[in-house]
């Protein structure tokens, strides 16, 4: 397992079994998708429409951050 991971990720993990790995793997990444979902949320609810702008401008900026949700 550790063969597949940079050299910074080897080091980190060499002590560790494969199970604990994938634990701590999984809880990292985990962490990012949260954060990135958090990031997204912030931004549609913070974003709002420009007086005089168009709507269909705004429409589509909005429906691209409930994409990224996905």
């Amino acid at each position: 397992m550790l063969a597949n991971m940079s050299p910074e990720s080897q080091k980190q993990h060499e002590n560790m079994d494969a199970h604990i790995i994938i634990i701590h793997l999984k809880d990292l990444f985990d962490m990012s998708s949260k954060i990135e979902s958090y990031e997204t949320f912030k931004e549609l609810f913070c974003f709002m429409m420009i007086t005089n702008s168009s709507i269909n401008t705004y429409i589509l900026k909005i429906i691209d951050c409930i994409e990224k949700l996905r």
